[in-house]
C-alpha cells in the first residue's frame, strides 16, 4: 500500500480503512467527499472491501434492545429474508453482522433455546472454516470465550 491518498493521489498520513484492516491512506477532507458521494451508510473500505459494523445504523434498527420471544423470531426471519434479497457478498455480510449483533444483545434466547444455539454455533463455525470469514470467529470468541480452532 502506498502513502498516497486513494482519492487525490497526493501524500497522506492518516489510515482511513473503516474496518481497520488495510493501511489505506486518505485525507479527512477527501474521505468526507467520498462519503458524501457514496452515502454515509457505506461501511465498506473502498480499497480492501472489508466491512465495518456501523453502530449508528444498528441503533436506528433498535437491535441493541432486548426483545421478547415473538419479536426475536420475527426479527431473525426478517434478517434472513434480507440476506436472500441482497445481491453481492458485502451486502449480505452487512446484514449478517447486524443479525449476529442482534443475537449477541439477546443472549437469553441462546441460553433458553438450545436447538437454536446449536444451529447458530454451527453456522459461525461454517462461516469461519468454509467461507474464511474472520468476523464469525470474533463473534464465537465473544459468545463462547474461545476462538474456533
Amino acid at each position: 500500500m502506498t502513502d498516497n491518498c486513494f482519492l487525490c493521489l497526493e501524500k497522506a498520513k492518516k489510515n482511513m480503512c473503516p474496518a481497520g484492516v488495510c493501511k489505506m491512506k486518505c485525507h479527512t477532507k477527501c474521505y468526507r467527499k467520498y462519503m458524501e458521494v457514496n452515502g454515509k451508510k457505506n461501511i465498506t473500505c473502498p480499497v480492501c472491501k472489508s466491512v465495518k459494523l456501523n453502530k449508528y445504523n444498528l441503533r436506528k434498527r433498535n437491535i441493541y434492545k432486548r426483545v421478547d420471544k415473538n419479536e426475536f423470531i420475527k426479527r431473525i426471519k426478517n434478517f434472513l429474508f434480507l440476506v436472500e434479497q441482497y445481491n453481492g457478498t458485502d451486502n449480505k455480510k452487512e446484514i449478517v453482522i447486524e443479525m449476529f449483533e442482534f443475537i449477541y444483545y439477546n443472549l437469553w434466547f441462546l441460553r433458553k433455546y438450545e436447538r437454536f444455539a446449536n444451529v447458530f454455533k454451527d453456522k459461525l463455525i461454517e462461516l469461519y472454516i468454509q467461507d474464511n470469514w474472520n468476523y464469525a470467529n470474533e463473534v464465537h470468541k465473544r459468545l463462547y470465550g474461545s476462538f474456533i480452532r
